[in-house]
């Protein structure tokens, strides 16, 4: 699509040599191509880095990097994985492109042939457009592409997030403290920054698991102790617990998130920094949830759909 800005895309992917093939294929397949793809390996012990390097021989527009794992993570970062850490690491190699959007792909995504052609045309008609991107839907093990996933037309799911690389650097990036796509459309809105999710704009999020209770309540109760750590408040803790009770695997479910949140409190697990405008943010954000709760009693009551919410995830 001539006239159209660059951008970059920057991948961070661990043992993902089954669904790489695709991803590949998938960006290769792009009306409007990347300037540069950065595709790190986070540690992959499979043959993620072999697909990489060889893929990136035959395309000039692609950079395989290896990034070895460091697992001694700081307490209050453990709830994230090393993508954030390994999307910095990307944004070294393409520092000196004159790139206007930063494209981060998790490497579990499928995309339409004409994704960014679009995501872009959302940049371009709106200037204070600051995140952009399409809808996620998930994707089962048995193949089953559900309706569920990241589709709230106000938050952009961290698989398919897109910035104006302007709206990125005024936010500071990524952090490494879990929730990290919440984070950023936090940090963005509160600048004055528009996000725009188009859910007409499908993307397809591979491999993700139903919502049965032996995979549910751990991640709920990891999810417990990362919404600590993002400064959420005791009282919507305990609403959003109680909400997550009516839904299967019934009471497990709420308590789960519950003690996760109890247990991270309990360890005065360190939270994000964050200013006190950040805070009253996040406060803003709560009491607006729960009006809205208020209002349509039987929708779930979250903060913002994120990758580490098996809800969002289906």
């Amino acid at each position: 699509m001539s006239g159209m800005a660059a951008f970059v895309i920057v991948t961070s992917a661990y043992n993902e040599a089954l669904r790489l093939p695709s991803l590949i294929e998938a960006v290769s397949a792009q009306t409007t191509l990347p300037l540069r793809w950065v595709l790190v390996s986070d540690g992959s012990t499979d043959e993620t880095d072999a697909m990489a390097r060889e893929a990136a021989r035959a395309r000039p527009w692609m950079t395989f990097l290896r990034r070895e794992r460091n697992r001694r993570h700081d307490p209050a970062a453990r709830v994230a994985p090393g993508k954030t850490v390994a999307i910095r690491a990307a944004l070294e190699q393409v520092a000196r492109e004159p790139y206007d959007y930063l494209a981060v792909l998790d490497a579990d995504i499928t995309l339409p042939t004409d994704y960014y052609e679009r995501v872009l045309r959302i940049f371009a008609e709106d200037p204070r457009m600051g995140i952009a991107g399409g809808g996620a839907y998930n994707v089962y093990e048995d193949g089953e592409v559900s309706e569920s996933g990241f589709t709230n037309p106000e938050f952009v799911g961290g698989p398919v997030q897109m910035f104006r690389r302007t709206c990125y650097e005024a936010i500071g990036g990524y952090v490494t403290y879990g929730h990290e796509d919440v984070l950023a459309v936090a940090m963005a809105k509160m600048r004055g920054w528009r996000v725009c999710c188009d859910p007409q704009i499908r993307a397809l999020h591979w491999g993700q698991q139903r919502p049965r209770a032996s995979e549910k309540v751990p991640t709920l109760y990891r999810m417990g102790r990362a919404d600590y750590v993002m400064h959420a408040s005791l009282w919507f803790e305990l609403m959003r617990s109680v909400r997550r009770m009516a839904s299967p695997p019934y009471v497990a479910a709420g308590l789960a998130q519950l003690a996760g949140y109890t247990e991270a409190l309990l360890d005065r697990r360190r939270k994000i920094p964050a200013s006190v405008v950040l805070r009253r943010y996040f406060r803003r954000e709560e009491m607006a949830k729960a009006r809205s709760a208020v209002r349509g009693f039987m929708k779930p009551l979250r903060l913002e759909p994120t990758s580490r919410d098996p809800d969002a995830r289906g």
